[in-house]
């Protein structure tokens, strides 16, 4: 995203599932850019993929933590601004998961997660869909990823098992340009 950006783009690194650091990366962006007026919650991790009743419990709350708290934390740092401008896109990165289950294997902590992240999507749309603020989720297809590395038979997948990065960016803008808002 950000090389096609341009100059209208910083990367900020961060851990966002630290109570206070979206506040922080958000302060920070504005800073060096202005308000922020495109959020893309790209947050992620897979987390377990043992049976829930198997699963570690905290690793499993800890999917919640980064994939579920850590955006709706980006969500209400950039929303007022957003709001106040009368404009906005937020982008939340999901998943097929959120409906349907993983044909890898078990991955309950990460389905629910996205399942979580669109639903909370789908209620911030409503409560802000009179400011001119759009929010969507986008299930962009199966990324090769770091993420996605950890997936049984990942190694022997091909190249046309995977949705290439370059798409998900363009579909991401796309979705931002508000030409389908």
């Amino acid at each position: 995203l950000s090389a096609k950006a341009k100059d209208n783009a910083l990367i900020v690194v961060a851990d966002a599932s630290v109570p206070g650091e979206a506040g922080r990366v958000v302060a920070e962006v504005g800073d060096a850019l202005g308000p922020v007026g495109i959020l893309v919650n790209a947050i992620g991790t897979f987390g377990p993929r043992t049976p829930f009743v198997e699963a570690d419990e905290a690793a499993w709350w800890r999917v919640m933590e980064v994939n579920v708290r850590a955006p709706a934390a980006f969500l209400r740092a950039t929303l007022p601004a957003m709001v106040a401008a009368g404009r906005g896109h937020v982008v939340n990165l999901a998943s097929r998961t959120a409906v349907w289950d993983d044909p890898a294997g078990p991955s309950s902590a990460y389905g629910t997660s996205k399942a979580a992240l669109v639903r909370l999507g789908q209620a911030v749309a409503a409560e802000v869909a009179p400011t001119g603020v759009v929010v969507i989720a986008l299930s962009p297809g199966l990324v090769r990823s770091n993420m996605t590395a950890c997936r049984p038979g990942y190694a022997s997948m091909g190249d046309a098992e995977f949705v290439t990065v370059d798409r998900t960016v363009d579909h991401v803008l796309a979705l931002v340009s508000g030409a389908h808002d």
